[in-house]
């Protein structure tokens, strides 16, 4: 009986493996939060509009939908060093699909087809000898050997990081107007 609750435990763990905002369903990362806010979504819809990293390719009464582009990690707003960042992150942009749907009071962030496009030739990194405008998936970067299990070294810094930008990326909040009513 302990080996099928083992059997269970693991398969479960190899199906669905998540930590903090990033999840991997099926071999594939996933980036997905649900924020409080009292904007609507026609509010939320200008600011994605007027950002210019967002290009949207469809909208409902109640979702979002598109790509986004040219979205630099902040390493040092997620409280690291240049020096202790790894090149394939420091020398890349991401972009991906997002959707955002919207309810009561809420929204939730779901990102996937996350990639990075380096800005320049690396060498001697993980991804050696990649030429400018390369892309490689966030899968590629952070997955073992192309399971359902984060890599170790992703979870280290990388992880840490894209979540930071990420989280701040969809945080509308600072948008919201201020009562001033002292």
């Amino acid at each position: 009986m302990k080996k099928f609750f083992f059997f269970l435990f693991l398969v479960s763990q190899l199906t669905f493996a998540q930590t903090e905002n990033f999840s991997v369903v099926n071999k594939l990362i996933e980036w997905n939060k649900v924020y409080e806010s009292k904007l609507t979504i026609n509010d939320v819809y200008s600011f994605l509009k007027e950002s210019g990293k967002f290009k949207i390719s469809d909208s409902t009464k109640s979702s979002i939908s598109g790509t986004m582009e040219n979205i630099d990690a902040d390493y040092k707003g997620a409280g690291f060093t240049r020096m202790g960042t790894n090149i394939a992150i420091l020398n890349a942009t991401t972009k991906g699909n997002f959707h955002i749907d919207f309810k009561d009071g809420k929204y939730r962030v779901l990102l996937k087809n996350l990639l990075n496009k380096t800005i320049s030739t690396i060498q001697y990194s993980p991804l050696n000898g990649m030429s400018a405008n390369s892309e490689y998936s966030f899968e590629f970067l952070g997955l073992k050997n192309g399971s359902n299990v984060f890599n170790s070294t992703f979870i280290n810094k990388p992880l840490k990081i894209y979540n930071y930008t990420f989280t701040n990326l969809f945080d509308f909040s600072k948008y919201e107007s201020k009562n001033n009513d002292w």
